[in-house]
């Protein structure tokens, strides 16, 4: 087997396995959402790049983002930032949105997710959490 894309989630909190719409909603709620999207974001590409450095065949991994992550106005510069620091391509980071997040069309949203597209990215829709595969 071939593995073309991977998809990294929070879905594990010591060793018990914590649905993603469990724990998503929560996070949301509890405004938690943000840093949860930042701290896997920052995993995926520590990981990618761990990859790289034991020349093993690197793959795009999904990371699902969230609607308050693309209203930050600096989240493609997070994402330039921990590439470049890492060593590696944006390219290989694919960003997954709901389709209730793609159907807002703010300005700031937009800015975005256009940053992320001129850094490489590709852009996904997305259950995001709903187990709906």
């Amino acid at each position: 087997m071939i593995l073309h894309r991977s998809e990294e989630l929070p879905k594990q909190c010591v060793g018990t396995y914590i649905p993603p719409a469990r724990f998503i909603p929560i996070a949301a709620q509890s405004n938690l959402i943000v840093e949860l999207g930042d701290w896997v974001l920052s995993r995926v590409c520590l990981q990618l790049s761990e990859c790289q450095s034991e020349r093993l065949p690197l793959v795009p991994v999904s990371v699902n983002i969230s609607v308050r992550q693309l209203e930050k106005t600096f989240l493609a510069s997070v994402v330039s930032g921990l590439a470049q620091e890492l060593g590696i391509d944006a390219s290989l980071l694919h960003f997954e949105i709901t389709e209730s997040a793609a159907m807002q069309n703010s300005q700031q949203q937009l800015g975005s997710l256009q940053a992320l597209r001129n850094l490489g990215s590709r852009l996904l829709i997305d259950d995001f959490g709903t187990s709906i595969r």
